[in-house]
C-alpha cells in the first residue's frame, strides 16, 4: 500500500531556474558544480512559480526539499553551504504557507549521513573515524513517510539524525 502512495505522489522533479537543460529535458548544472557524491553540492531547493504546481494542486500531491542541519545552525568556514541550506528552509517556509490545503510542502532537515560528501574535503572537516553518521536509506525512509501522509495531514518540517548528532540543534 506505501508505495502504491507513493508512485501516485511522487512525480518528476522541476529544476531551479537558470540550470540549463540538455537533450531529452535533462538538467545539467551551472559551469563548476558537479552532481551530489562527486564533490561541490547544488542546493536542492526547487523552483517555480505557483501555477507550476498545478498538476500537485489537482492530486493533492506533496514538494519535499532537503536542507541540512546547517540550514538551521551556521558554523565556521562553510559560509556559502550554510547560506544556501537557509535559503532552502526560507523557500520551503514561503512555498509551504502559499500552497498551504493544497499541496502538501515538506522540508527535511537531515543531519550528518555516511554518503561521499565528505570524501574531497581536508581532513579537518571530515568526521572522525568514531563519528555516528545516520544512513541515507533512513532519511529516505522518512522522506517517504511524509509523502504518505493521507489528505488533510502534512508532515511540514522533519529533522532526522544520528542519535548524538552534534550539529543540530
Amino acid at each position: 500500500m506505501r508505495a502504491r502512495v507513493a508512485r501516485r505522489r511522487v512525480g518528476r522533479p522541476t529544476r531551479p531556474p537558470g540550470w540549463r537543460h540538455a537533450g531529452g529535458g535533462r538538467a545539467t548544472l551551472p559551469r563548476g558544480w558537479r552532481h551530489a557524491g562527486e564533490g561541490r553540492h547544488a542546493s536542492r531547493g526547487t523552483a517555480a512559480p505557483a501555477d507550476g504546481y498545478q498538476p500537485l494542486k489537482e492530486s493533492h500531491g506533496g514538494v519535499v526539499t532537503v536542507a541540512s542541519t546547517l540550514g538551521v545552525k551556521a558554523v565556521s568556514d562553510a559560509t556559502a553551504y550554510c547560506a544556501a541550506k537557509f535559503g532552502v528552509v526560507g523557500f520551503t517556509r514561503a512555498l509551504s504557507a502559499e500552497l498551504a490545503g493544497q499541496v502538501n510542502v515538506t522540508l527535511v532537515i537531515p543531519g550528518g549521513m555516511r554518503t561521499r560528501f565528505f570524501d574531497e574535503r581536508d581532513d579537518q572537516y571530515k568526521p572522525g573515524p568514531d563519528a555516528i553518521l545516520n544512513d541515507p536509506a533512513n532519511v529516505a525512509s522518512a522522506i517517504m513517510f511524509a509523502l504518505g501522509q493521507p489528505r488533510g495531514c502534512a508532515v511540514r518540517e522533519l529533522v532526522i539524525a544520528a542519535e548524538t548528532e552534534t550539529s543540530y540543534p
